[in-house]
Formats: structure tokens, C-alpha cells, sequence
């Protein structure tokens, strides 16, 4: 629904989702139904410490060109595994990928791309617990690294936000905080034309099936003013959750 310069998109109208493209090797990993967007993934999914990851995830994008901010919320997330192991991931949010016109490679040794994930739900590793989980991958080799962990003990609904601007990536938490991300690689990774999109996935689930619920996204292309977090507050209020 445009409300200015600004696209909101509600997840209660099926015609929506074919505004958006994706790429999923899964079937049923999208549904709306209640108002939500449902984005499924089984185990083992997901953009982790390889080049691309294991199978690759749901992951529902739209493409943009130049500076852009995009809102969204994560209303629920069912969390699968075994709460004592220590490298037990399942998250839902961004993630934001070239926009290559081709699915994630399998192969890990097949995959270069550049890829920044700004996700939401139970993380292990460094950064154990329920929170923020920020991660890059450089296209040059090498693993993924998660760089954040604020934690959000007892959250059932949570605010992702994310703006580019000149180049530069901004993620917003709806606590008032601005996490501020300078990617390892040069911004010229990224051309101006990106993918950014909705998914959810897990790791050493052991089988769980996750599903990721996403009321609705706010989005508006071009100049981001006064700045990140006011447009980001701006996109919030009239998508209206």
C-alpha cells in the first residue's frame, strides 16, 4: 500500500507475496495466513560458517537500487533444539546478498558471494542466548563471523531495521539502540543494485522445523533523512504494528 514515498506491505492479502521473489529449495517455505507471513526452514539451513551454507535457506527478497531503509518485525519464532548446546542456531531476519539473478550455491567450494545477515532469535556460539545476531561472509574465502550479541531475554516480537545509505549499512533494534556495521570487505562488494530479503533457518537443531511469523515490511527507496533511525521510526509507525 503506498503511503507517500513509502511502500508498506501487510501480509494479508495474497496478492502480495508476488511482488516479491524467491529462492527456496523447500516446498510450503512460504504461507500467509492471519495477517503473517510464515517463512519455514528445516534443519541444517541457512547461511552459516561456510561459503554459502548447507541447504540454503527460504529466503523471500525484493531488489533495490542505491540508498533504501526497510522495516520489519519477527512477531514470533518457534526455537527448536537443545537449549544446553552452546552452537545451537535458529534466527530469522535479513539477509542481504548481491543481486546475482541465481540461487545460493550448495557447494561450498562453489560459493564466493558476499553476503550480511541482521537476524533475530536463540544464537549459540559466542553471543549463547536469545537476542541479535549480526554475521558477514567475505566473497574472498574464508568463514562467516557473527559480530553482535545483544541479547533480548523473554522478547516474543522484535524490530528489524536496516538502511543503506552512500553505501553504508545501518541496523536498528527497537530498543533505541543503533547497531552500525562496516562490512570487512570494501562497500564496493556490493554493487548499487542488492537483494534484500526475509528468511529464517537453523543449525544443530537436530531435526526442528522452525517458522518465522512477519507481520509486515515498510520500505522506502532513496534519500534516507534526517537519518537511519528516524526513517526507521517513521516506516514503524505506519506500518502501523
Amino acid at each position: 500500500v503506498p503511503v507517500g514515498d513509502t511502500v508498506v506491505l501487510h501480509f494479508d492479502e495474497t496478492c502480495e507475496n508476488g511482488t516479491w521473489c524467491s529462492w527456496n529449495d523447500l516446498p510450503d517455505s512460504f504461507e500467509i495466513g492471519a495477517g503473517d507471513l510464515m517463512v519455514r526452514a528445516t534443519d541444517d539451513t541457512g547461511w552459516w560458517t561456510d561459503d554459502a551454507g548447507r541447504d540454503y535457506p527460504p529466503y523471500l527478497y525484493r531488489r533495490f537500487t542505491g540508498d533504501f531503509a526497510i522495516v520489519t518485525q519477527v512477531r514470533s519464532l518457534e526455537l527448536g533444539g537443545n537449549e544446553t548446546l552452546t552452537q545451537d542456531f535458529t534466527v530469522a531476519g535479513f539477509v542481504v546478498r548481491a543481486a546475482t539473478g541465481s540461487a545460493p550455491a550448495h557447494d561450498a567450494s562453489e560459493a564466493t558471494e558476499h553476503w550480511l545477515k541482521f537476524e533475530w532469535g536463540r544464537r549459540g556460539g559466542d553471543f549463547s542466548g536469545l537476542g541479535y545476531l549480526i554475521g558477514q561472509k567475505p566473497s574472498t574465502g574464508g568463514d562467516a563471523n557473527n559480530l553482535d550479541g545483544h541479547n533480548t531475554p523473554g522478547a516474543t516480537t522484535r524490530l528489524l531495521g536496516l538502511c543503506r545509505t552512500g553505501g553504508d549499512l545501518t541496523f536498528i533494534i527497537d530498543d533505541g539502540g543503533i547497531l552500525q556495521f562496516n562490512p570487512e570487505t570494501p562497500p564496493e562488494q556490493f554493487t548499487s543494485e542488492i537483494e534484500v530479503g526475509l528468511t529464517s533457518g537453523n543449525w544443530n537443531t537436530n531435526g526442528f522445523v522452525t517458522e518465522a511469523a512477519f507481520p509486515g515490511v515498510a520500505m522506502r527507496s532513496g534519500a534516507i533523512t534526517p537519518n537511519c533511525q528516524a526513517v526507521v521510526e517513521d516506516l514503524l509507525a505506519q506500518l502501523g504494528r
